[in-house]
């Protein structure tokens, strides 16, 4: 599935909080909708972290209000090897979009591994295990979760070799339905935009802006 088949209508916001995330954001799933109708946005994607509290109460107030939802979560996952441990990277952020019900439904098996750990704070600081990931994907569209994520943190870093392993392993997983994020909010963000996107033109995996 490509951007424009699941967003037709142009820009949305694809990486969004709501109050369910702590310290992430103030408004409800309701005021988040009502705002995007305000905007003039015909949908808009709720990606709360590793939960999905929200869901059901954001699906109901966008329909209401004209507005497509989009249903998400951004997830944290542990590194790819203890090297990545010592170089200070610590888990990745990425965003995870459903497609359907198959999505959703993946969504809530991933939201389940980390809220019903055992440790649930430890699981969310390092992240379900790349295997977790990979047994519930389907119907998910992956984002490569920003300035959070691994592959912005390690251009940033000067370490280009990281960034396209963990760009390949995103791809692998997701396949077509691998996006790269940009996040542009301040000028100087707009070179490692750059550099992320042209990495995406060398591997084969489209760019989108969240």
């Amino acid at each position: 599935m490509t951007a424009t088949l699941l967003f037709p209508d142009g820009f949305t916001h694809l990486h969004v909080h709501s109050h369910f995330t702590l310290l992430g954001a103030t408004p409800s799933p309701a005021e988040l909708a009502q705002q995007a109708r305000a905007d003039g946005l015909t949908s808009l994607a709720l990606t709360d972290s590793n939960a999905l509290y929200g869901a059901v109460a954001f699906d109901r107030a966008c329909r209401a209000a004209g507005v497509r939802p989009i249903l998400g979560m951004a997830v944290a996952v542990a590194p790819l090897s203890a090297l990545d441990l010592q170089d200070g990277l610590g888990a990745g952020q990425l965003v995870l979009l459903a497609t359907g019900p198959d999505g959703y439904r993946s969504l809530c098996r991933l939201s389940s591994a980390i809220q019903s750990h055992p440790d649930r704070a430890e699981r969310a600081a390092h992240g379900v295990d790349w295997e977790t990931l990979k047994a519930h994907r389907k119907g998910l569209i992956c984002l490569s979760g920003g300035r959070r994520g691994w592959i912005e943190r390690c251009l940033r870093a000067g370490n280009r070799a990281a960034a396209t392993r963990y760009a390949g392993r995103l791809a692998g997983l997701f396949d077509q339905h691998t996006f790269l994020a940009l996040e542009i909010h301040r000028d100087e963000d707009r070179a490692v935009a750059a550099e992320i996107a042209a990495l995406g033109r060398r591997l084969g995996i489209p760019a989108a802006a969240v």
